[in-house]
């Protein structure tokens, strides 16, 4: 994970980026687990509203492998990237 990324957020936050893996650490959360789920369901959005390549949408959400992306994803949702195509997109978000 990109210290630099992190760095960033905590200074967003206007705190340490030990203070800020610490306050996530107390809620139960690390950084690494709500960057995947950022990634995750910002992917399963474009998936369903658009007919782009399985590996731009992976690329797009921050994966320089289509098939690790797939990986993740199923191990996330239960179904794989391409079986999202056609299913409904729910009004609630």
């Amino acid at each position: 994970m990109s210290t630099n990324r992190i760095s960033c957020l905590a200074q967003s936050f206007a705190m340490s980026e030990a203070t800020f893996r610490r306050r996530l650490a107390d809620q139960g959360q690390s950084f690494h687990d709500i960057l995947i789920d950022v990634r995750m369901t910002t992917a399963l959005r474009l998936l369903q509203i658009n007919d782009r390549p399985v590996a731009d949408i992976a690329y797009q959400v921050g994966y320089e492998s289509a098939s690790r992306f797939s990986v993740r994803f199923k191990k996330r949702f239960g179904f794989s990237p391409t079986a999202v195509r056609g299913m409904p997109v729910s009004l609630e978000s």
